[in-house]
């Protein structure tokens, strides 16, 4: 976490994930997030809503990120929404509310 906190942006690159946890912790660290479009990230992104999706393609990260590194208001809004969809994620209370629905 110390050198992750001292980042500017969070990239995935991914090739197959699971459930990708690190970006997971990145967002509750407020890091804006570039991913690739991989099982996981699409659904914590949201298909882009809450961070930068990106194919595979080194050429497509390479301009996704100079893109975001060079526009300062960007990252500040990703960085935002990457601290609002942590909470959405990983509300308590709103899990404990949606595990006794079931019940």
């Amino acid at each position: 976490y110390p050198i992750m906190k001292q980042a500017d942006l969070f990239i995935s690159t991914s090739i197959t994930e699971g459930f990708p946890i690190v970006v997971c912790e990145a967002m509750i660290m407020g890091l804006p997030i570039l991913a690739t479009k991989v099982t996981g990230s699409i659904e914590i992104l949201e298909e882009g809503k809450f961070g930068v999706l990106s194919t595979e393609n080194v050429e497509d990260l390479s301009i996704k990120t100079e893109k975001l590194m060079l526009n300062k208001n960007e990252l500040i809004k990703y960085a935002h929404l990457s601290v609002l969809r942590a909470n959405q994620l990983f509300d308590l209370q709103k899990q404990l509310n949606d595990y006794y629905k079931i019940w």
